[in-house]
């Protein structure tokens, strides 16, 4: 299966046990021509949660992700080589980012919160193989059309980058709409609360006040 790809995502898992990696809980099977996988997660506060992809064949493995709603400065992302070298690293804070990386083996994108709160945070991961060198026998590859497959996959790349942070953009003006919407509408049941409290005591006053001067009335 000359260039095949396999893809699993893992688990969340505590802080303390942060040299263990997460189990895994789902499996992707990737195109020989190139795939692609988008995902939006919450991770939890005080926690580690790691994807894995793995690569059989000679690809550039690229991605990219943005934090939907950031909580904190205290949140980063991690891309590990093969080898377990660290390739990207974010700084505290950076609410979105991208990183790149050829080779064959195991690659890690992780995210680690040390907050106390949850954050959302979307990313996507592209595995695009990378066109072996003629075999014993075959016309030798093109310079011109391989510069060209080279040209072709970098601006896919970045048009694929832009399509995730237009989906970005819009999941986080979806949620932030939803929250304003949810805050007004708690703030009109508040207010028709206080209102119906309002009337009710200016109710009993006025029956109360009608009651004293009947009295009186009738003294």
């Amino acid at each position: 299966r000359n260039g095949s790809n396999r893809a699993a995502a893992m688990s969340s898992t505590p802080r303390p046990s942060r040299p263990a990696l997460p189990a895994t809980v789902l499996t992707l099977f990737l195109l020989v021509s190139g795939a692609l996988a988008s995902l939006v997660i919450d991770v939890e506060g005080d926690n580690r949660q790691c994807f894995a992809t793995y690569v059989e064949a000679p690809s550039i493995v690229s991605g990219n992700f943005d934090v939907i709603l950031a909580e904190s400065d205290r949140f980063r992302v991690q891309f590990y080589g093969p080898d377990g070298t660290k390739i990207y690293s974010s700084d505290d804070g950076d609410t979105e980012g991208s990183f790149s990386a050829t080779g064959i083996g195991r690659f890690e994108l992780c995210f680690e919160n040390d907050h106390d709160q949850e954050e959302n945070v979307g990313f996507s991961l592209r595995i695009f193989p990378i066109a072996e060198a003629a075999k014993e026998g075959e016309p030798p590859v093109d310079p011109t059309t391989k510069r060209l497959e080279e040209t072709s996959r970098t601006l896919l790349g970045y048009l694929d980058a832009l399509a995730d942070h237009q989906s970005a953009a819009r999941t986080r003006e979806t949620r932030s709409r939803n929250l304003a919407e949810n805050i007004f509408s708690r703030v009109v049941r508040w207010t028709l609360l206080e209102a119906a409290v309002l009337v009710a005591v200016a109710g009993g006053q006025v029956a109360y006040l009608h009651r004293f001067f009947d009295k009186r009335r009738n003294f």
